[in-house]
């Protein structure tokens, strides 16, 4: 638990907190006017020279403003990604951790039903496990011949890489006199997994109940591994329609550069061949000049990065916050692609 707040700190805490520092230097330093041209001359100037001070702190006013209004776009697009992108990629990789962790136990559910059949007894399967982990390791290491020498058992070849070490502690607890109950909770617990915490469970009340344990457990390790594949399966079949979000947002930002670099152009000159006595020829682009659209079409691309990304996550991996990663690199691409081509002089 400890760890868990101390990472949140981190990749949540942490990031909010210089995104919205970030946002309120570079407004402060935006907004507010320097001390030299900002103070009026006070005494023996002259009221044109007190005038002349006036004007100049309401050109930088205005000047402050401009880039105010300029910049803060970016800004807020920048602090955003500094306050999401950590806790996006810590949510990633805990994905994959804890899918691994789920692979490698539906393999250790398996060697326990192997070590069940051969009449060892449940409280020492563990043992006899991390024993196997510390004998892979030391095989890898060079000291096979070692390992092989002290008796330690030959399991089936699953190897527990991400889960060795808890079942070593595991093990080690169950040697200074904890339940095994406890024991597999608090492995459960430490993977952050609700399907393995189901799973242990139920080997903790199969292996009460008595009967037919290795048969049950085993059962057991071979629907955890029909489930990840069904899992496995789906993501698969989903991942296409990721893809086609990833190209529709795509052509949404061509059509913006298109409309923006052609379109525009030709309609903010063009005529329709009437006119007024009043008013003059009427030009079907009239007013346009005064927009600033292509900073409409920069909003409506980072709003739509974000929006795909999300239902990315919520599609593909069933919650929202794994859709932050996919929106973070969608704003990205959209930042690059509006500033090279959509902004007039890059901003």
């Amino acid at each position: 638990m400890k760890q868990g707040v101390k990472r949140e700190y981190f990749t949540v805490l942490l990031p909010v907190l210089v995104a919205v520092l970030l946002v309120l230097l570079s407004l402060w330093s935006a907004l507010s006017p320097s001390s030299p041209a900002a103070t009026v001359p006070v005494g023996a100037e002259n009221v044109g020279a007190e005038n002349v001070g006036a004007e100049n702190v309401g050109a930088e006013n205005v000047g402050a403003e401009k880039w105010a209004k300029k910049y803060l776009d970016h800004l807020l697009v920048s602090a955003f990604l500094i306050a999401v992108l950590p806790y996006s990629v810590d949510s990633f990789l805990e994905r994959r951790r804890r899918r691994k962790y789920e692979e490698e136990f539906s393999e250790f559910l398996f060697e326990v039903s192997e070590l069940l059949r051969s009449g060892i007894d449940p409280l020492k399967t563990l043992v006899e496990i991390s024993k196997s982990a510390e004998s892979a390791e030391s095989a890898e290491s060079g000291g096979g011949e070692a390992a092989a020498k002290r008796g330690v058992l030959k399991l089936p070849k699953a190897e527990l890489k991400a889960l060795a070490p808890l079942i070593k502690n595991a093990a080690g607890s169950l040697t200074v006199g904890r339940s095994f109950e406890s024991v597999m909770k608090r492995v459960a617990k430490e993977t952050k997994s609700k399907l393995i915490e189901r799973y242990a469970f139920l080997v903790v009340t199969a292996t009460y109940i008595g009967g037919e344990v290795s048969h049950l457990i085993f059962t057991t390790s071979r629907d955890m591994k029909t489930h990840l594949k069904i899992q496995r399966e789906k993501e698969s079949e989903l991942r296409q329609y990721s893809i086609i979000f990833y190209i529709a947002h795509a052509i949404l930002v061509a059509m913006l550069f298109l409309i923006s670099d052609q379109l525009l152009p030709l309609i903010s000159g063009l005529g329709i061949g009437g006119s007024t006595c009043l008013t003059g020829p009427v030009v079907l682009g009239g007013g346009l000049e005064g927009l600033e659209l292509e900073r409409y079409f920069y909003h409506l691309a980072m709003i739509d990065a974000l929006i795909v990304g999300l239902v990315i996550g919520k599609i593909l991996h069933g919650s929202v916050k794994y859709g932050l990663l996919h929106s973070s690199v969608l704003m990205i691409a959209s930042w690059v692609a509006c500033v090279l081509l959509i902004l007039p002089s890059g901003f």
